[in-house]
């Protein structure tokens, strides 16, 4: 896990293995920084559900942005971040897939699985979808009434 940490407040960078065991770590990490900010861990709940529905998507549908041949990082990576923009969080994650079919699909109650963007789409303010070089999705979440 590489880190990247800028400015006074939390704006944060992950690359990670582009694997499922990745989103604990990085959810944890978020979440760790975010309360040591002073964010109300209320605020948090969503902001750790929807990057977590983020971070499975790159991880289920993407794929890796680069891959390490040897060593111990060897395989994809994915990239991970957030930022503290005054009242909003900003989150984003980054893979090196397409991203087609960018869009929150029709419920289905019958379905366990595919919620994933219909909560992203719900509990943020906003959210796009840059396909420029990979994907990369962001996010933001109003974290404060301010």
């Amino acid at each position: 896990m590489v880190l990247l940490h800028t400015g006074a407040e939390p704006c944060t960078t992950f690359v990670l293995p582009h694997a499922a065991e990745s989103l604990v770590s990085a959810r944890r990490s978020m979440v760790d920084e975010l309360l040591e900010f002073g964010v109300d861990r209320d605020a948090l709940v969503d902001a750790e559900i929807v990057l977590g529905e983020l971070m499975a998507n790159a991880v289920e549908h993407g794929a890796p942005l680069a891959t390490v041949p040897t060593g111990p990082r060897a395989g994809g990576l994915f990239e991970v971040g957030w930022c503290v923009l005054g009242p909003v969080l900003r989150l984003s994650v980054v893979d090196g897939g397409s991203g087609a079919a960018l869009r929150p699909g029709a419920f289905d109650s019958e379905s366990l699985r595919g919620r994933g963007l219909q909560i992203v789409d719900t509990v943020c303010e906003r959210w796009e979808a840059d396909l420029v070089a990979g994907t990369r999705i962001t996010a933001e979440l109003r974290i404060s009434s301010d």
